[in-house]
């Protein structure tokens, strides 16, 4: 995924993706808000951006809400991503955790998997994985 959106560090900014953004064959970003928390002696920023699914799987078209938060010893710690959309996918486990690498893939990545049944599934029943994914898909996502 290419992030369209790049939010403000400072207070709050609501962005848009632009036209050259709209080439991209990836999970899309839609759009973002930054919220700072800033006191003397550390910040932290909580990005809460809109994802469109790729092309080609059970994701394709969907909107997906995914909440990004940079800790206050960011860059020595890394963002910690969250998908506030149920997701069925080998890289994103229950509670919606995933690595900040995941919103760059088109595909999933089972050989890292954060949840191992659905890394075999889709690398064993692929056909069952995309079924269950797509029907998570239009129980749980916008659009």
């Amino acid at each position: 995924m290419r992030v369209m959106a790049t939010p403000s560090m400072i207070g709050h900014r609501k962005a848009g993706p632009g036209p050259r953004h709209a080439r991209h064959a990836g999970p899309r970003c839609f759009g973002s808000e930054a919220k700072t928390k800033r006191d003397e002696a550390q910040w932290q920023m909580t990005c809460s951006i809109t994802i469109i699914g790729p092309t080609d799987n059970p994701f394709a078209g969907h909107v997906f809400l995914v909440s990004i938060h940079f800790p206050p010893d960011y860059p020595f710690k890394p963002p910690k991503v969250s998908f506030c959309t149920k997701v069925f996918h080998p890289n994103i486990n229950s509670n919606g955790s995933s690595s900040i690498y995941m919103l760059f893939a088109d595909r999933p990545q089972p050989d890292d998997p954060l949840v191992p049944e659905i890394a075999h599934m889709y690398k064993i029943k692929r056909a069952k994985y995309e079924a269950t994914a797509r029907s998570w898909t239009e129980k749980y996502v916008m659009g």
